[in-house]
């Protein structure tokens, strides 16, 4: 594994756990980085203002130190800002008993965001209540057009069971 990869990881774990304050970081809560590795990369993270990292003194033991994620280091996760170093977010993905189920770049919640904003404004309309009724009919029936059920697969006629149109 790379060390852009590696401070992907270690980033995201302490991301994970930033409501927690600062934290000691144990090799087997941020697998699959080498126990020998994490303390190495949370120096880089520190130096680089990513992680608000405390070191122990190199005598007294080199594997401890303490630390949080930086507001800086929030910026990175959440992609407001361009990392200062080589970071890569691995993602490991694990599906069981499913069906349908689709991996991508957040195209289809995106989608699913734009409905639910569409229902929100048609709501929020200063028109009568028939209208809106139609404007959610006009969009249902967008929603359940055979080409696009088979292009968004399940993920429409779900939006159409969860919103309520």
């Amino acid at each position: 594994m790379t060390d852009n990869e590696l401070r992907g990881i270690v980033l995201q774990k302490f991301y994970e756990r930033r409501r927690e304050g600062n934290i000691i970081p144990k090799p087997e809560d941020f697998s699959p980085v080498p126990s020998e590795d994490l303390f190495r990369i949370c120096e880089h993270l520190g130096h680089y203002d990513l992680l608000d990292w405390k070191s122990s003194p190199k005598q007294s033991n080199p594997y401890f130190g303490l630390g949080k994620i930086s507001a800086y280091g929030v910026d990175i996760i959440e992609n407001n800002e361009k990392p200062p170093i080589g970071i890569k977010f691995v993602q490991n993905i694990s599906v069981r008993n499913s069906q349908a189920f689709q991996i991508g770049n957040g195209n289809i919640q995106s989608f699913s965001f734009v409905i639910e904003n569409i229902i929100n404004q048609i709501e929020q309309a200063n028109t009568s209540a028939e209208e809106k009724r139609e404007a959610k009919s006009r969009l249902k029936a967008f929603l359940e057009h055979p080409l696009v059920t088979s292009v968004l697969g399940g993920l429409a006629l779900e939006l159409i069971k969860r919103l309520g149109i």
